[in-house]
């Protein structure tokens, strides 16, 4: 009924002469809307402000759609998709973004260095790197990395240089990862911007997970989990808070993850985190192997699959390498058959319902260490 009606809207304007400029000043409510709504997505209102941007999800496809119409109003489209960026990613929308930034950035009229396109390029690398894509987001990082140098923008590069490792990482070379995972970290304790710093801290904690030193990443996580909290980053926080749990997995202190695990989870109900939803199951899975419940395992496991199916969100190389031992020990533990029976159920439950049973075990479990 609703698209019927806008159709009947936009038939009317045509007939009186007046889509172009009821359409471009639309385009621009829906610019100043995402761009208002950026930044707030990375503080304590980021709840609040991704419902508002849920809710007119369909006028912001509309304006990007009408930003490709006229070179005039082509710029307005890579602005928008740059400030969508987060919000496809926190929802879980992750196909969507990458195709309207794709389309965005092929535009003819759009094929000049700018800051514009370097930040778009960034969106694009980063929505490719969560869904898995490594070499082209690698591809799309790169050209930004070099249009911000070529700017003198150095809070860009800071920021293009820790996908860019990710993305690196992904693709097992590791030299190349260290190096642009290192020089992010440089740049965002030389400007003192606490949002790149907890962003650099957590990709490079994540390499040292990947190289053994879990107490280096250790400390990095809860120096992340504290530049977040200074500067009201949920999202931010919660993943740090996962990633700390994983630590501690790792170095045999199951009872101390449950806290972290729990905190992360309250955090993502919060601001409705499709990410952080799963992870915290992906988590719980490992939580669970480690302490020997291996059909717990099996079956949060599932459950986190059903959800990386739908969003298309990857898990990073040193989640999936946690996350892989625990299974196989869980696999190893119940036979072939019996784990894939229960990784069924749990892949057929509500999600909803997988979470609260995971909350519910983490809040009346010791969590004892069975190793």
């Amino acid at each position: 009924m609703l698209e019927t009606v806008r159709q009947y809207a936009l038939e009317h304007l045509r007939e009186a002469g007046d889509e172009e400029t009821t359409r471009t000043r639309h385009l621009e409510r829906c610019v100043l809307l995402a761009e208002q709504a950026f930044p707030e997505l990375a503080g304590p209102q980021q709840g609040l402000w991704l419902r508002r941007l849920d809710e007119d999800r369909d006028n912001l496809l509309a304006a990007i759609a009408w930003s490709g119409s006229g070179d005039a109003r082509a710029s307005s489209g890579l602005r928008l998709v740059y400030a969508l960026r987060p919000y496809w990613i926190n929802r879980g929308l992750l196909t969507l973004g990458h195709q309207v930034t794709i389309a965005v950035l092929g535009w003819p009229a759009l094929r000049s260095r700018t800051i514009e396109r370097c930040r778009a390029l960034f969106g694009a690398g980063q929505l490719c790197f969560f869904s898995g894509r490594d070499a082209e987001a690698r591809t799309c990082l790169t050209e930004s990395l070099e249009i911000a140098r070529e700017l003198g923008r150095s809070d860009v590069v800071a920021r293009a240089l820790q996908p860019l490792g990710m993305a690196c990482l992904g693709e097992g070379d590791l030299g190349a990862a260290r190096a642009y995972l290192e020089e992010a970290l440089a740049l965002a304790r030389e400007q003192g911007d606490l949002r790149e710093l907890a962003g650099a801290l957590n990709s490079v904690a994540m390499l040292r997970r990947m190289e053994g030193r879990l107490t280096d990443a250790e400390a990095m996580y809860r120096h992340t989990v504290e530049a977040a909290r200074t500067v009201g980053n949920q999202e931010s926080i919660a993943i740090g808070l996962l990633n700390l749990a994983i630590v501690q997995v790792l170095s045999g202190r199951n009872d101390e993850a449950g806290p972290s695990l729990l905190e992360a989870d309250a955090i993502g109900r919060q601001i409705g985190s499709r990410p952080v939803e799963r992870s915290f199951l992906e988590v719980c899975a490992g939580v669970a192997a480690a302490v020997g419940d291996f059909e717990r395992a099996a079956l949060y496991y599932g459950s986190a699959e059903m959800q990386r199916e739908e969003t298309g969100l990857r898990r990073d190389p040193a989640d999936e390498a946690f996350l892989v031992q625990a299974i196989d020990a869980a696999r190893a533990a119940l036979g072939a058959d019996a784990f894939a029976r229960i990784e069924a159920r749990g892949r057929a439950a509500p999600g909803a319902l997988v979470l609260e049973q995971a909350r519910i075990w983490l809040a009346g479990s010791a969590l004892a260490t069975s190793r």
